[in-house]
């Protein structure tokens, strides 16, 4: 994703292919289209930093995180019953900016909703901030939310 502005401030990331998920995930978020009803829409960044243990797991550690022999599991679980109406975009940024200007963040997500689900929205990242439900989420050690409205 080229660097965009944002009311002063700068994202960068890449999209890369669906890193722990599995095909027959793959396949259910291929078959989702677009959101129709645009109004009233929700655009929400969530910016956030992964600790460097995170990395030092090993794939299949940090791959059980999010789906077991083919199935949803934890991230993944949490995710799963909102797929349909809430519209997200992953990006990676952290091997973005280089060693002569690392980036402070790992990931951007992007989301979109229609108002009818922003009560949707706010239990889907509840479940994703909750560590019982989501382990994954004790990796992260930043973040932060911008809510914005197309223009």
């Amino acid at each position: 994703m080229p660097p965009a502005p944002c009311g002063g401030l700068v994202f960068q990331g890449t999209v890369q292919h669906q890193n722990y998920t599995a095909a027959s995930q793959r396949a259910e978020l291929d078959s989702i289209g677009p959101i129709v009803d645009r109004a009233g829409l929700h655009c929400v960044l969530v910016v956030l930093h992964k600790t460097d243990a995170w990395y030092q797991l090993p794939a299949d550690v940090r791959a059980g995180y999010f789906h077991r022999g083919g199935v949803h599991h934890q991230h993944a679980a949490v995710g799963a019953p909102y797929v349909k109406q809430i519209h997200r975009r992953l990006f990676h940024s952290r091997y973005c900016g280089g060693a002569e200007a690392p980036i402070p963040y790992d990931f951007v997500t992007y989301f979109e909703f229609p108002e009818a689900h922003r009560a949707d929205f706010e239990e889907l990242l509840a479940g994703l901030r909750d560590t019982e439900r989501n382990p994954e989420w004790a990796y992260v050690d930043g973040e932060f939310e911008i809510w914005m409205r197309p223009a």
